[in-house]
């Protein structure tokens, strides 16, 4: 049997371990693949929605590819100053920034099985009506 892990569960809690280079590397391509994909994805998803076409003779090819470019080069930006820090600026950790696809705005009007529940007091802690205070 193989041993599989890189490392102790004390040098694993060290911050300044680093793992065996022939563990390490394969890690660090597997990083550096996943922020490249989520990196890429927003750029193109925005570039769909944009109206800019996909394909190599569409005359708005260029500016996906500046897109792309764009989200690549201040990934690297925002990843030098988390791991080196810049003043108080930055982590100094060993991570990866990059684009951020997931965060929508959620809708502010209520629902009217949240009213209901005001209602009947059913959240009397932060509910003003049922004598409690909005948080």
């Amino acid at each position: 049997m193989t041993d599989t892990s890189i490392g102790t569960p004390e040098q694993l809690r060290d911050p300044n371990y680093t793992p065996p280079l022939a563990k390490a590397i394969p890690l660090g391509i597997q990083h550096v693949l996943a922020m490249f994909v989520s990196n890429v994805t927003p750029a193109i998803i925005i570039c769909g929605a944009a109206g800019f076409g996909f394909g190599s003779n569409s005359p708005d090819f260029p500016q996906m590819i500046y897109m792309i470019q764009m989200s690549m080069f201040f990934a690297g930006i925002a990843t030098l100053f988390q791991t080196i820090g810049l003043g108080p600026v930055g982590a100094r950790l060993p991570i990866v920034q990059g684009t951020v696809s997931d965060h929508r705005p959620r809708p502010r009007r209520r629902t009217p099985a949240h009213r209901a529940g005001h209602i009947l007091c059913l959240h009397p802690d932060h509910d003003p009506a049922c004598g409690g205070q909005r948080r």
